[in-house]
Parts: C-alpha cells; sequence; structure tokens
C-alpha cells in the first residue's frame, strides 16, 4: 500500500503493506539500511534486529523489528542508545517512533519485539548508499518501578538494603 499524504501514516489495516510514503520520495535509487542490536557486556539481556538489512527508497517510511529478551531471573529496565555510521548519515535518517525513545523493562524470562519506524531523507547523498542503524541496550542503574536496585549495581554509601 502506497498513501500519499504529507504527514506519514503510522498504523496501516490488517492485511496492508507496512510501507507507507513521505510526500517526497526518490524512486530513482534505493539506501541499504544494515541493522544491528547489542548490549553492554554485564546487562544479561539477548538482543538482535529480526532484519539483518533493509533497502528503501529515500523517503519512504519504514518499520523494523528487534528482539529482546531478558535471560536473568530479575526484572531489569534499560534504554538502547542508538547509532548511525557512518556519522554524516545521521542527519539523514529520521525516527518517528522508537523504542529508543523510552525505557524498556522486562520481567525474568520475558522476550518481546521492539519497533522502529524511521525514513531516510531524500536528501542524503548519493554517494552515501549503506548506512547502518545500530541499537546498543545499558542498563538502568536502579528499577524504579520495583523499588530495588538492579542485579550487579552498587549500593550508594549510606544506605541500607
Amino acid at each position: 500500500r502506497v498513501q500519499e499524504v504529507g504527514v506519514p501514516a503510522l498504523a496501516a489495516p490488517p492485511g496492508a503493506s507496512q510501507v507507507s510514503v513521505l510526500r517526497e520520495v526518490d524512486r530513482s535509487r534505493f539506501v541499504t539500511v544494515e541493522l544491528v542490536g547489542g548490549t553492554e557486556a554485564k546487562l544479561p539481556w539477548a538482543f538482535r534486529p529480526l532484519t539483518a538489512r533493509i533497502r528503501l527508497h529515500p523517503g519512504e517510511l519504514r518499520e523494523v523489528r528487534f528482539y529482546a529478551h531478558n535471560r536473568s531471573p530479575g526484572t531489569i529496565t534499560a534504554r538502547a542508545v542508538p547509532s548511525v555510521t557512518p556519522g554524516s548519515a545521521a542527519r539523514f535518517l529520521s525516527k518517528v517512533e522508537c523504542f529508543c525513545f523510552s525505557d524498556q523493562r522486562l520481567d525474568p524470562g520475558e522476550a518481546r519485539t521492539l519497533a522502529v519506524r524511521f525514513s531516510v531523507s531524500p536528501r542524503i547523498p548519493r554517494d552515501m548508499s549503506t548506512l547502518t542503524l545500530a541499537y546498543t541496550f545499558f542498563e538502568k542503574p536502579a528499577d524504579t518501578a520495583a523499588g530495588r536496585l538492579s542485579p550487579g549495581v552498587a549500593r550508594p554509601a549510606g544506605r541500607d538494603g
């Protein structure tokens, strides 16, 4: 389904394609976006993209999903930090909706898919045909929702456990 609108469509009817198009689309070329997911070494989560790479026309709004799984026996809250390489490509990538906009809390053993919707600007230089969108999850220092410190985080001096 292709929808010509000034604002990207965020929800498609059941059975419709997940691709919507922004007003300006450069159909004369493709850009490849490689997707990477990881965690800081101490975070006991599995995290990876469900698709390693996609090709899109600059200006298309696309959705990709990542898999996250808390392999620990405790609830953990973490935040994903995005990066784009080459760094000069970052200004041409626009995220409309992203799991990185908020903390993600996973209960023990919980797994879920996390979505990001983005587009690459038609103004991206023609010689920039491949970019990498990577996310690294970092554990939040305190799991405030559960009222406890997350595993592996030292307690502040002078506080009883």
